[in-house]
């Protein structure tokens, strides 16, 4: 067994599929094949099952998945070092939310460049909870995730708020003011419930007395741009984030619904590894990152 297989096997869990896994790594399918049944003697467990829907995890196989997830993000860490040490280079991964990758990040990535130019920086696009599993198994240097963090274990802090407006496409018929017990009456665009905005903003109107089943939820969406688009298209109502619709507003493609007793916003956290963070070589550009991040908002 090596890094390698390692990585297949993440590959095969990826794709649901052992023939998907191959053809990405280019290897034979029997030749993947010979090497998880390689490992399943090893340990004499299954890893997989093979169902209608492709292949799938069993538990000794999830245990497997685990540590092989593990044992990758620590080897291309090593890596990563060794490179950034042989070229005097340093390399720093953040994984964020897309609403920060795409309205919060930008600029502030311009003003750490010019404070930092050595530092290679990469970024990745993930839902807030796939952001915290990454952190705590070590794929990635810094988070930043919506709301504190789930993982009491991590470093975290505040670094920045956005206020959330309910909007409609600019020439929707729709009041410019609305009571709280009125927004039943109108479609509305959310969020899917696995996102972490779309929880917090629930247990908001929970306080408010305002229950999601009650509310006229036309469909759930994955992303703000999707539901960003379906609102300015006029299909429904949408809670959205205002760095997500300054632009919207201004070229009078949406217009804010002044909704009574409606202020709410949602903070945004950078989290660490404390293990990571006590000995990171990284602790001057993350401390002026979460330092900036705030005035460096696009």
């Amino acid at each position: 067994m090596n890094i390698e297989f390692l990585k297949m096997l993440i590959e095969v869990v990826k794709c649901k599929s052992i023939r998907k896994a191959s053809a990405s790594k280019s290897i034979s399918q029997s030749a993947l094949s010979q090497e998880i049944q390689t490992i399943e003697r090893n340990f004499n467990v299954k890893i997989f099952d093979r169902t209608h829907k492709g292949v799938e995890l069993t538990e000794a196989g999830m245990i497997v998945y685990k540590h092989a997830v593990e044992i990758t993000a620590l080897y291309d860490k090593m890596t990563d070092e060794i490179s950034n040490y042989q070229s005097k280079n340093q390399k720093l991964r953040i994984s964020a939310t897309s609403v920060a990758c795409s309205y919060a990040l930008p600029c502030t990535l311009y003003h750490i460049k010019n404070k930092f130019p050595s530092y290679i920086i990469e970024m990745e696009t993930l839902p807030s909870n796939e952001i915290e599993k990454n952190i705590a198994l070590g794929i990635g240097d810094i988070g930043i995730v919506v709301g504190k963090p789930e993982n009491e274990s991590f470093i975290y802090k505040r670094v920045y708020s956005d206020q959330y407006y309910l909007v409609a496409g600019y020439h929707m018929d729709v009041p410019s003011k609305l009571k709280m017990k009125n927004l039943h009456q109108y479609p509305l665009l959310m969020l899917s419930k696995t996102q972490k905005s779309r929880k917090i903003l629930e247990a908001y109107f929970k306080e408010k007395g305002l229950e999601m089943n009650d509310l006229n939820i036309l469909y759930d969406l994955d992303s703000i741009e999707s539901i960003k688009v379906s609102a300015i298209q006029e299909y429904g109502l949408a809670f959205l984030p205002y760095m997500a619709i300054k632009k919207e507003l201004y070229n009078k493609q949406l217009k804010i619904i002044d909704l009574e007793h409606f202020d709410f916003k949602c903070e945004y956290y950078t989290i660490k590894r404390k293990q990571d963070y006590n000995r990171s070589e990284h602790m001057s550009i993350i401390s002026y990152i979460e330092k900036i991040i705030q005035k460096t908002v696009c």
